[in-house]
C-alpha cells in the first residue's frame, strides 16, 4: 500500500491493497448472525400470534351446558287422604356454542328420590346458536303421603354435538304439609252393668292423618254424671305419638251410683259423651275433633255395698244351701 500525504499534513489518501483484516471479517460475521437470529425470532413470534390462539380455540372453545339453581329451592306440598298434590319449579338452561360446531342437542330428564312422577318441559331442545332457555319442572305427590317423606328433585341435562357432549344438573327439595284426621272406635257399642257396678270401656283411637299425632279425650258431660253420683276415674286421657294409620287403645273406667237399699233397675241407659281431638292440630291453632258417645246400660238388682256379681254368687250359694236342707229333711 502506498501512502500519499499532502503538504498541509491533514489530508491523507489510503490506497486499498485488496486485503481485508481478520478483525473486520469477524465483525461482519457477527453482525450477520445477529440479524439472522432476530429475523427468525420475529418470524416465530408472528407464527405464534397467528396459529397458537387458533389452536387454543380449537381446544377450549367447546359447547358447554349449565342449568341454574332451581327456583324455589324448596316447596311444601299439601295432600289429603283423597287428593294428590303438586309442586312446580323453574330453572334456566344456558348453552355456549362456538361457530365451528353445528347443532347442540340438549336432552333434559327429571326424577325424585321418592319416586314421585316428575315432568320437565321442554324435554328436548336444539341449539343452533348460544342462548338461554327457561324450563319448568312439575312433580306430582300421591295422596296421603306422610310427612316423613322428603323428596329431592333432580334435573339432569345432556348436551350432545358432533365429537362430544357436556352435562349439567340442578336440584330442589319437597316437604309435605301435615294434615290431621282422628277416628275413635269402640270395641263394644255399649256396656251393661248392674246398679252400683263399674263399667270399663275400651276405645281404639286411630290416627288417620299423615304424621305423628297426640290424641286427647275429654268428658263433656262430667257435670251430669256427677249429679247422678257416677265417679269417673279421670276427666281426660292422652295418647302420644300415634303413627299414621295406627291406633292406641285406652280404657275408660266409670263407677255407677251405688244403691243405698236393695235396688232393681230395668235397662236404664246412661250416656258418656266424649270429645276426641288432635293434640298436634291444637298446637298449630287448628281445631280437629270428633264427638263420641258411649252407652252404659244399668240392668238388674243392686245390693248396698255389694257388686252385682257378688250378689249373683250369694244367691246361688243360698239356693244351694236351701236345696241341701230340703234334701236332708226328705
Amino acid at each position: 500500500m502506498a501512502n500519499y500525504r499532502s503538504n498541509k499534513g491533514y489530508i491523507a489518501i489510503n490506497r486499498y491493497d485488496g486485503k481485508i483484516r481478520r478483525s473486520k471479517v469477524k465483525s461482519m460475521a457477527l453482525g450477520t448472525r445477529f440479524t439472522a437470529v432476530m429475523l427468525i425470532a420475529m418470524m416465530l413470534m408472528t407464527l405464534g400470534l397467528v396459529f397458537v390462539p387458533t389452536a387454543m380455540a380449537q381446544v377450549h372453545l367447546k359447547p358447554t351446558l349449565q342449568i341454574s339453581t332451581m327456583n324455589p329451592q324448596s316447596r311444601e306440598v299439601v295432600v289429603s287422604p283423597s287428593s294428590i298434590g303438586s309442586a312446580s319449579f323453574s330453572a334456566t338452561v344456558s348453552v355456549t356454542k362456538p361457530p365451528a360446531v353445528g347443532i347442540v342437542m340438549v336432552q333434559l330428564d327429571g326424577s325424585t328420590s321418592t319416586g314421585w312422577p316428575t315432568v320437565v318441559s321442554p324435554q328436548s331442545v336444539p341449539f343452533t346458536a348460544p342462548g338461554d332457555l327457561q324450563i319448568t319442572i312439575t312433580v306430582v305427590v300421591p295422596q296421603a303421603t306422610p310427612t316423613s317423606s322428603i323428596g329431592k328433585v333432580t334435573v339432569s341435562g345432556l348436551a350432545t354435538y358432533p365429537g362430544g357432549s357436556a352435562a349439567g344438573q340442578t336440584s330442589a327439595t319437597i316437604t309435605i304439609v301435615q294434615y290431621f284426621r282422628i277416628q275413635p272406635q269402640a270395641q263394644q257399642s255399649f256396656v251393661q252393668i248392674g246398679p252400683g257396678g263399674r263399667a270399663v270401656m275400651a276405645l281404639d283411637l286411630y290416627n288417620r292423618g299423615n304424621g305423628l299425632d297426640t290424641i286427647t279425650i275429654e268428658f263433656t258431660n262430667i257435670k251430669e254424671l256427677s249429679k247422678k253420683n257416677w265417679v269417673v276415674s279421670a276427666n281426660s286421657y292422652d295418647v302420644s305419638n300415634v303413627p299414621q294409620d295406627e291406633y292406641n287403645t285406652i280404657k275408660i273406667s266409670i263407677q255407677a251410683d251405688k244403691p243405698i237399699i236393695l235396688t232393681y233397675k230395668r235397662a236404664e241407659v246412661t250416656y258418656i259423651n266424649l270429645n276426641v281431638k288432635s293434640g298436634n292440630a291444637d298446637i298449630q291453632g287448628l281445631v280437629v275433633n270428633k264427638n263420641y258417645m258411649f252407652a252404659i246400660v244399668v240392668d238388674g238388682f243392686g245390693v248396698p255395698g255389694f257388686d252385682v256379681t257378688f250378689l249373683i254368687i250369694a244367691f246361688a250359694m243360698m239356693a244351694s244351701f236351701m236345696a241341701y236342707r230340703k234334701k236332708k229333711r226328705n
